[in-house]
């Protein structure tokens, strides 16, 4: 089963007895790794991959589970969000489906607007969106780092994992994973990596050697990536 991923910050204050209040359901600011997809009324299927939302901005790579892991089902979106309540509204500036399966294995979506319903349960998060989807995952850490917006994309570094989402004219990339960072020397360990020249798909999970200065970030084989100013 082929299933689509995607179709303000709460400090909590201290209560009697010195124990702290319990996050709003609608809380979801942090590092999520995912555990299952299914579409409306339809089976659970495992999936792996990181979200992240941070200060109205969120980050997001995913891979269905299987093997080979070069033929799964991989996306990767990034853009902004606001949360009311229990609802979340995200707004896809960058969206890429890779499905290499399919006579046109890339799909770039621009400028797609989401809405779902947020069930938030200590360190568990179900997302359902409004097609259908659900979507389950664990909190892996409050978001500490930074999310640097792209041209087209985004770049975050967060409690020591790494999301990239990236599309320039002729080359796209979708990742997460763990990384190291001295100076400027970056050594990203992805779970999962894919890029995208003239429509066609290849994937990694080998560590990948970069520079990052906070502005600029270059790839091995590919075009420079800028941070907006």
């Amino acid at each position: 089963m082929r299933v689509l991923a995607l179709s303000v910050p709460f400090v909590a204050a201290a209560g009697l007895m010195g124990r702290a209040a319990p996050e709003p359901t609608g809380a979801v600011e942090g590092l999520w790794r995912y555990r299952t997809i299914a579409p409306g009324a339809g089976t659970e299927v495992p999936i792996d991959g990181l979200f992240l939302f941070r200060a109205g901005r969120f980050v997001q790579q995913s891979l269905n589970a299987g093997e080979p892991f070069d033929k799964q089902l991989a996306q990767a979106h990034a853009g902004k969000y606001e949360v009311n309540g229990n609802a979340l509204k995200m707004f896809a500036e960058v969206g890429l489906v890779v499905d290499p399966t399919a006579k046109s294995p890339v799909d770039v979506r621009r400028n797609s607007e989401h809405h779902v319903t947020i069930n938030r349960d200590g360190d568990r998060l179900t997302l359902t969106f409004s097609t259908g989807t659900v979507q389950k995952f664990t909190r892996l850490g409050p978001a500490e780092g930074h999310v640097y917006p792209l041209d087209r994309g985004a770049f975050a570094l967060a409690d020591g994992k790494f999301i990239l989402v990236a599309e320039t004219a002729n080359y796209s990339v979708g990742a997460s994973g763990a990384f190291e960072k001295t100076g400027g020397a970056l050594r990203l360990r992805p779970d999962r990596w894919f890029t995208v020249r003239d429509g066609k798909a290849v994937y990694a999970r080998e560590p990948v050697d970069a520079t990052f200065d906070g502005k600029t970030l270059r790839l091995p084989g590919a075009p420079t990536i800028t941070v907006k100013p």
